[in-house]
């Protein structure tokens, strides 16, 4: 992998400011389709109650990896990048034209919640979302995405968490670019902006549930 810091295309320095500046979006936005829109982009994050770890384990994961690719295959979105962690989940997507945001993030949540339950785990009410503008580069947060078990201590540099997934059009970019790439990135501000250790605070109060990581190959 190289050595060097990663150069985004023109716009991530401007995304990584926008997603930690941009108001929270509650249900009733999103009910009115004013921020959820087919074919727009999403950066999404929900977590678990009281943030208790587990969703990495086996058979959890692979629940939420094959409801990601049922919801993909209904064309409720297409993910772009997604990375499950022990307490909570980050996806990157398009969304598709069958559901909003709001039902396509419920409906993962109500399918995935039985598996939970068996690890005395559920989810956590709401969830965090930006749209991306069409300028924006998605590069600097699939390389988060991607770096996040190795900032959380949970793999080493170099090693890929199970959790983490990107799209193939993508891989190429992260396989040479991604852990390892150097830390002055843009995906740095953007970790800032809205890592999980801030999350608790940024999740916007709605009623509809949250969504997951899709693990196709």
């Amino acid at each position: 992998m190289s050595g060097q810091a990663p150069k985004f295309p023109q716009g991530g320095s401007e995304l990584a400011r926008d997603l930690t500046t941009r108001p929270r979006v509650g249900y009733a936005d999103l009910r009115s389709h004013r921020w959820s829109s087919p074919g727009a982009r999403y950066f999404v994050t929900f977590c678990t109650a009281d943030r208790r770890t587990g969703l990495h384990l086996p058979p959890i994961l692979a629940g939420l990896q094959r409801e990601c690719s049922a919801i993909e295959d209904f064309g409720g979105w297409v993910m772009r990048a997604s990375v499950v962690m022990p307490d909570h989940v980050h996806l990157l997507l398009a969304l598709g034209e069958k559901l909003s945001l709001g039902q396509v993030i419920a409906r993962v949540k109500a399918k995935t919640s039985p598996k939970l339950r068996v690890a005395q785990l559920r989810w956590e009410a709401g969830y965090f979302e930006r749209r991306l503008r069409e300028s924006d580069s998605v590069l600097p947060i699939i390389h988060y995405l991607g770096m996040n078990p190795v900032r959380a201590g949970l793999v080493s540099q170099g090693e890929e968490w199970p959790g983490f997934w990107c799209r193939a059009e993508d891989r190429r970019w992260y396989e040479e670019n991604g852990p390892g790439a150097g830390t002055e990135a843009d995906w740095l501000s953007f970790a800032e902006g809205v890592g999980p250790r801030r999350l608790a605070s940024k999740l916007a109060p709605t009623s509809a549930s949250g969504s997951i990581s899709t693990s196709r190959k």
